[in-house]
């Protein structure tokens, strides 16, 4: 049974693996000090403070945009991204020398980290979480490579019922548009069928950092609006302008999060994130 199942893990990994090799990365682009600062101050709202002074890695990076946008807003002085896909590390470095700084990227498996116990400040990642194939041993081996004090930041996974609630919203606002303009295929940073696959409650992301004995700083809704604009963005890849012209509305949606968000049910947010301490 043990074999079986660490097959089968095995498979999963190498399922991903071959599907983010193969995924065609957003091209590197300048990412802006007010786009860079939004995110820097979202990632520390939700880490619950300023990240602790010390080594920082970035779990499962993808194309790198968390990481990059951290090192520009000076939110980190270095960070080490990681990640299974040699497709996705090179689109970091790639985004990394866009905006001039060298990436330590480094292909590694979260679920075995190359790290030594007690030796990292601070660990996140972001839309990363539903792709690990134990959450409990996954969570267990963040608290190992953490020094007391630590704080891991779980930023942006897709919530139980929210992200299929926007994602259907979404699709229903484009079916026109998508036809006319044959907005077909994979647009986005991955396939959203693939991302919705694995979803989390609030009270799934505190029990799973609490059984691996963690102390709970934070789990909190979030992007409501910047998540519907997201995916109409990654829909609309194909065409740059379009692209463009949609990220220009990242401020726009914020700010309708800032002034909105609180009347709608959390439930309904596309969203979830949550920090620990050890």
């Amino acid at each position: 049974m043990v074999s079986r199942e660490k097959n089968n893990a095995r498979e999963i990994k190498d399922a991903n693996i071959a599907y983010y090799d193969a995924l065609d990365a957003p091209a590197p682009e300048r990412i802006g000090l007010a786009r860079a600062r939004a995110v820097a101050n979202a990632a520390r709202r939700r880490a619950g403070g300023a990240p602790p002074p010390g080594p920082a890695v970035e779990l499962a990076c993808g194309s790198g945009w968390l990481s990059c946008s951290l090192l520009v807003a000076g939110a980190l002085p270095r960070i080490v991204s990681t990640d299974l896909s040699t497709g996705m590390l090179r689109a970091t470095r790639a985004l990394a020398g866009r905006n001039g700084f060298n990436a330590a990227a480094v292909c590694a498996d979260s679920e075995q980290l190359p790290f030594r116990d007690d030796s990292l400040a601070f660990v996140l990642g972001a839309g990363f979480l539903h792709h690990m194939t134990d959450e409990q041993a996954f969570f267990r081996e963040v608290r190992r490579v953490l020094a007391p004090g630590g704080v891991f930041l779980i930023f942006r996974e897709p919530q139980a019922v929210g992200s299929r609630f926007v994602d259907g919203v979404v699709r229903a606002a484009t079916f026109a548009p998508a036809c006319m303009l044959r907005l077909v295929g994979r647009g986005g940073a991955e396939s959203f069928e693939h991302e919705q696959e694995k979803c989390y409650a609030a009270r799934d992301l505190r029990e799973l950092g609490q059984g691996a004995g963690f102390t709970v700083l934070r789990v909190g809704h979030h992007s409501f609006f910047h998540s519907m604009l997201w995916l109409v963005w990654a829909r609309a890849r194909r065409f740059p302008r379009m692209a463009r012209m949609l990220q220009r509305l990242e401020p726009v949606a914020d700010a309708m999060d800032t002034v909105f968000g609180p009347l709608i049910p959390r439930m309904l947010f596309y969203e979830i994130s949550a920090s620990f301490r050890k």
